[in-house]
């Protein structure tokens, strides 16, 4: 190739950029919560939060304008676990993830340092832990969810050949399902913790 050029995903100026946090605590860096082995600390969302309350989700949130998706999971992360920057610890990211919402994630994961269970009321009712040897070893139920295009109502059919004859085509969108102790992590908070998963074995000397 006589020019080279890096691609970039075309959203037609329509995407909303997230960045997530996937918290890791060890046993070395929080010795007050007793665990053996590394786990996986999820947040479940207050109650009077207007887009999914009561969910279950990582920490994260809009990237603003001028953020890195770096700087701006460890932010999210400080103001929903009530934490210092101190107390975050980037290790990697994952791939990114698309959502049929024009939604893209960036996740990331990493350690939490010295962490008391603390959270923002405001936005978190409480947090919970998973080892994260559940998910190595646990492969989630999926379903498919059948993703269509509807038209607007000022869309221009007679512009086309086959007018209101034209067959959009659709698609499938999986949905995945992890129940743990009674707590049921689906959707995209499922989908983060599967791209997790590949990510692992380059940080199998920091977790392990």
């Amino acid at each position: 190739m006589r020019y080279t050029y890096s691609p970039k995903l075309d959203f037609m100026g329509v995407e909303r950029n997230f960045a997530i946090f996937i918290p890791i605590l060890l046993p070395n860096h929080s010795p007050h919560l007793s665990l053996t082995a590394p786990h996986v600390l999820f947040e479940v969302r207050s109650s009077t939060l207007r887009q999914q309350p009561s969910e279950i989700c990582f920490p994260g949130g809009k990237i603003e304008e001028g953020e890195t998706p770096e700087y701006s999971a460890v932010r999210e992360t400080c103001e929903e676990l009530l934490l210092s920057n101190k107390q975050v610890e980037l290790l990697t990211a994952t791939d990114f993830i698309i959502t049929p919402s024009n939604r893209v994630l960036y996740p990331h994961i990493g350690m939490l340092h010295d962490y008391h269970g603390t959270y923002n009321e405001e936005e978190v009712a409480e947090t919970f832990l998973v080892p994260l040897s559940f998910f190595q070893s646990t492969k989630p139920d999926i379903y498919y969810n059948t993703v269509s295009i509807l038209p607007s109502d000022n869309f221009p059919f007679e512009k086309m050949p086959n007018k209101t004859s034209y067959a959009f085509e659709g698609g499938t969108y999986p949905v995945p399902f992890y129940e743990y102790n009674g707590r049921i992590i689906w959707g995209l908070t499922a989908r983060i913790i599967q791209a997790m998963l590949p990510r692992l074995e380059v940080l199998k000397n920091e977790l392990y």
